[in-house]
């Protein structure tokens, strides 16, 4: 899991952002965990398993933006469905080796911020804790369930 619980940066969640925010925060050499409520990388793609799902954009949004971007993953539709972008995130995971700084069903049951270090102390469900100079929160803006209140929407068939 974790070799040290001193860490530069801890980061919550496994979408895109926190994909990328480790990759980036590698090449500048700092230590850094991701740590994930779910059994895979893909953020929301991970948890949207519907027929049908896919992207709203042409793909080339989704990819990441290397320095020398790799050419050997190819897209199979210009809008993705959900398969394609997990298999994406396995490539980003084979290329990058991500998977060594990713913490998979675990979630962050407490994080305090230490005002005499200027540091963070985080607690995991695991029981696990650990320390960090920056902790980052990218956990997306569709982490939580919405209903509308719809009169009769219970009984909608």
């Amino acid at each position: 899991m974790f070799v040290s619980n001193i860490l530069d940066a801890l980061i919550i969640g496994a979408g895109f952002a926190a994909l990328y925010q480790l990759h980036s925060l590698r090449k500048l050499g700092y230590s850094c965990k991701v740590v994930e409520e779910a059994g895979g990388m893909g953020g929301v793609w991970y948890w949207n398993n519907y027929p049908g799902a896919r992207v709203d954009t042409h793909i080339p949004i989704y990819e990441f933006d290397f320095d020398s971007p790799p050419k050997d993953f190819t897209w199979t539709e210009r809008f993705a469905g959900r398969s394609d972008l997990l298999r994406y995130f396995g490539y980003l995971d084979q290329k990058l080796d991500l998977s060594k700084d990713v913490v998979l069903n675990t979630r962050i049951t407490r994080a305090e911020f230490d005002t005499n270090t200027s540091r963070w102390n985080a607690t995991m469900s695991t029981g696990y804790s650990c320390n960090c100079k920056f902790l980052m929160l990218c956990t997306g803006a569709l982490t939580k369930l919405f209903i509308l209140d719809f009169k009769g929407i219970n009984s909608y068939k």
